[in-house]
C-alpha cells in the first residue's frame, strides 16, 4: 500500500514520493504509474529507514 501511495503522490510531491520509493528499494523502471500492479520482490535489500518529511517542531514559549 505504501508503494502504491508513493506512486500516486509523485506527480504532486515528487521528492517525497521518490524518497518513499527509495526506502522501498524500487528501481527507476518501477517508479511509473504503469508499475502500480507490480509487487515488491521478496528479498529486496532495503536501505536504513530515514524520515521522508521533516519533524514538526512547535514554536517554543521562550521565543514569544
Amino acid at each position: 500500500m505504501v508503494r502504491i501511495a508513493a506512486l500516486l503522490v509523485q506527480p504532486v510531491m515528487p521528492e517525497a514520493g521518490g524518497k518513499l520509493l527509495d526506502l522501498l528499494g524500487q528501481p527507476d523502471d518501477r517508479r511509473t504509474f504503469s508499475a502500480v500492479g507490480a509487487r515488491l520482490a521478496p528479498g529486496t535489500v532495503l536501505p536504513a529507514p530515514t524520515g521522508v518529511f521533516p519533524r514538526y517542531q512547535p514554536p517554543s514559549a521562550a521565543g514569544n
